[in-house]
């Protein structure tokens, strides 16, 4: 079974052909680098394959899912590490997780049961921002 299945997709933006008819696919438990020069249109692939992007054209799917049609079944089941920070500064910790929880409508569960933000083992854990001095 494929872990990822691409065909023929395609991203445009105003005109600029960045990502253009690529198609491959992954096998579940493979391991597979995704490596192009700046610009080669890496990450314009990875936001498509991730649903934070549409296609212009062609297809894809994820996890079994269709990365267009199935966004909220497919989002739960992938994560995404971007190379550039992605934590907001003026928030702690604890906000940055509680916010991304929330984009994704996720609860944080810990050894099966949900965790509320206030309560051990999160209780204090992030209440203050991290200097960066």
């Amino acid at each position: 079974m494929n872990a990822i299945e691409v065909e023929k997709l395609s991203r445009a933006f105003n005109g600029l052909q960045a990502v253009d008819n690529i198609s491959f696919s992954v096998e579940a438990g493979e391991i597979f680098g995704f490596l192009g020069h700046n610009g080669a249109g890496k990450t314009t692939t990875i936001r498509m394959l991730s649903g934070q992007l549409l296609p212009s054209s062609g297809g894809a799917r994820v996890a079994g899912c269709d990365v267009v049609t199935e966004q909220p079944r497919l989002k739960p089941l992938i994560g995404v590490v971007s190379e550039h920070q992605n934590l907001y500064e003026r928030m702690s910790g604890r906000e940055n997780l509680e916010f991304a929880a929330r984009l994704y409508g996720q609860t944080i569960y810990v050894n099966n049961k949900r965790a509320p933000l206030n309560r051990p083992p999160f209780a204090g854990c992030w209440t203050s921002r991290c200097d960066r001095s």
